[in-house]
């Protein structure tokens, strides 16, 4: 089975003050990323934000499930929520783009996953604003549920096509019936959406410093999220072992790497999903501080991208309280 896997050995924060962001010298958000209540500090886990929300799913999920399985003597949540190519695209059973990333094999590998969410996940929420970081996170998770989907199809097409021996000269393409990895093979793990977490803490505060398990040695937050981003394409390229979930890693970078950069449509996509057919879009006004009212989709994710671009230069602490409720209504 394919787990994606993710920050093994990597996760264990310096003190809060050795930070960079605490810096005068350091990176981006030097002097503004402090942990009050409005702040954008890593491992600050406000109660009851999305972020606690998923984290706190993830954790029911798993222990309900094994309560389920050890009583039923079969996984149904694996079962129905796992994603596979089968399953997922050729059976148009699309709830599994969804339903993968709550979805653990064992304690150790949801384990790592939500210390990935907690360290990070608050930095980005703050950033990006409640409903757009559910979003970001969701997408980033489709994305590597994508990506993986790709590769997995793309190795049947060429077998079936040009024969399964050309397979071993493409070993980056997800498709061997011989060990067990075919159509049918399940993707489970909330890390797609955690490497596009990180991948965001990388573009928020690059030069944070994180301390690794092991080695036990101090590492830039970028340089850690490249590095990780790395070794999964070696995997993948090279198809070693959890190639799979490595796939799915690096979906989930990508699209990490895409959002936090254009975040405006991470706006509209919770109400696009939810949205009963014919349905017509809600028009949202917001007045600019200082200015006058003005309406529609266009200006209103332009707004809110100005204000993270202001963040992004001048720190957190630059915002006026009206630019502060608009990004927090995001």
């Amino acid at each position: 089975m394919f787990c994606a896997d993710t920050l093994r050995r990597n996760l264990s924060p310096m003190g809060i003050y050795d930070r960079d962001y605490y810096r005068t010298d350091g990176s981006r958000f030097a002097r503004s990323m402090d942990t009050t209540p409005g702040g954008l500090g890593l491992g600050r886990l406000t109660m009851w934000s999305v972020n606690t929300w998923i984290i706190a799913i993830n954790v029911a999920v798993f222990v309900i499930g094994k309560i389920i399985a050890s009583i039923a003597h079969v996984d149904y949540f694996s079962e129905y929520g796992n994603f596979n190519t089968l399953d997922a695209f050729l059976r148009v059973e699309v709830w599994r783009f969804i339903t993968f990333q709550f979805l653990h094999a064992n304690l150790s590998h949801i384990l790592f996953n939500m210390i990935g969410l907690y360290f990070f996940g608050p930095m980005v929420e703050r950033y990006l604003g409640s409903r757009r970081y559910l979003a970001y996170y969701l997408i980033c998770g489709i994305s590597g549920a994508g990506m993986y989907f790709v590769l997995n199809f793309l190795g049947l097409l060429v077998a079936i096509t040009l024969g399964p021996g050309v397979l071993h000269a493409l070993p980056f393409l997800l498709y061997d019936p011989k060990v067990g990895m075919g159509v049918h093979t399940p993707l489970i793990g909330a890390s797609a959406g955690v490497f596009g977490v990180l991948m965001a803490g990388a573009y928020i505060a690059p030069k944070a410093t994180v301390m690794l398990l092991f080695p036990p040695i101090p590492m830039k937050l970028r340089t850690l999220a490249y590095a990780l981003v790395g070794i999964a394409f070696f995997v993948v390229l090279t198809q070693g072992r959890n190639a799979g979930g490595q796939a799915a890693h690096i979906g989930g970078a990508i699209a990490g790497y895409f959002f936090i950069r254009h975040p405006g449509p991470l706006r509209d996509f919770l109400a696009d999903f939810t949205r009963s057919p014919g349905k017509a879009k809600k028009t949202s006004y917001t007045r600019r501080p200082g200015g006058s009212a003005f309406s529609g989709k266009k200006v209103d994710d332009e707004t809110v991208d100005r204000i993270l671009s202001k963040v992004a230069t001048h720190g957190l602490h630059s915002l006026t309280k009206a630019e502060k409720r608009i990004l927090q209504k995001a």
